[in-house]
């Protein structure tokens, strides 16, 4: 999707090659079957500690701690259909995940520079014929923003938009104002829209402040302000990471683990699109992308 001001090529060497190597033996993984942790090739502290390969994260409980070399914040991670769920979160709803960060950004940074979505270590092995994944995205369009860029037979596919119109729940908060990240029961531990803080003219209702910043000319005149901290909601339902499985709609769905081949998915993540590096950048392996024809790695 082309657009005025958008960047129309965001791959390159800010993603590494994968290196299984890297990945720590699956009777190791404490949200088995998943392996979650900090994206290794993206500096990350976690409760003050350095991140490392092997350094998992512990969702579904409490907010998480982190920190980047362009951001620093709190994380709230919600997996769905995981022995340690929460079931209250996902009781009643088709919501596969959760993501809630909050925190502040290191510099001063436009709106239309902070993208996030999806990015891979490499091609995209299984791919299904075009006409299906043209399918596919024309069956999403409609949820999807018009600032929407992507491309699945890239070297190192990805599926970017802007972060402020990719988040469900969206909060610009001062000082001693902030929010609880994991939410509250009574509501649902929704993140509450709070847009006050940049003017008259940003809707208040979250549906109408995405479609806002979808414009290019929109984005470009806001900008995260250090002295300020923002919360960012995502949650989705497509991406069973239990299973593996895309769910599209009711009568479609695939398997990806056998799309995909041996490489991550993210959870979150959030770039900066000048090539300043990740202000995020949390990532899961599923067991069945470590398994050999001869059993488990």
């Amino acid at each position: 999707q082309e657009g005025g001001g958008l960047p129309r090529s965001v791959s390159g060497g800010e993603i590494p090659d994968v290196d299984l190597t890297q990945v720590p033996p699956v009777s190791t993984w404490i949200h088995s079957p998943l392996l979650i942790r900090a994206a290794p090739h993206v500096p990350h502290k976690v409760d003050g500690i350095k991140c490392t390969a092997t350094s998992q994260l512990r969702v579904n409980k409490v907010p998480i701690p982190f920190e980047t070399d362009l951001f620093k914040g709190v994380a709230m991670i919600r997996v769905a259909n995981l022995s340690d769920s929460p079931k209250g979160y996902f009781k009643g709803r088709n919501r596969k995940l959760q993501v809630a960060i909050q925190g502040q950004f290191k510099k001063k940074t436009r709106f239309d520079k902070v993208f996030s979505g999806q990015e891979f270590y490499q091609k995209i092995p299984s791919l299904p014929p075009k006409r299906v994944v043209d399918t596919v995205f024309s069956l999403l369009s409609s949820k999807l923003p018009p600032t929407f860029l992507q491309d699945v037979f890239a070297d190192k596919p990805f599926f970017l938009s802007p972060l402020v119109n990719t988040c469900q729940g969206f909060a610009v908060e001062k000082d001693g104002e902030v929010q609880d990240v994991a939410g509250l029961e009574s509501e649902r531990w929704a993140v509450k829209e709070n847009t006050e803080l940049l003017g008259d003219e940003v809707p208040r209702n979250a549906e109408k402040r995405r479609k806002f910043f979808a414009t290019a000319s929109n984005l470009e005149r806001f900008h995260f302000d250090p002295a300020l901290h923002y919360t960012f909601d995502y949650y989705q339902h497509f991406m069973d990471m239990n299973s593996m499985r895309f769910v599209v709609t009711s009568f479609l769905g695939f398997d990806v683990s056998g799309i995909i081949g041996k490489q991550p998915m993210q959870l979150s993540m959030a770039k900066n699109m000048d090539g300043e590096g990740y202000y995020w950048n949390f990532e899961s392996w599923h067991k069945t992308l470590m398994e050999e024809e001869g059993g488990e790695q």
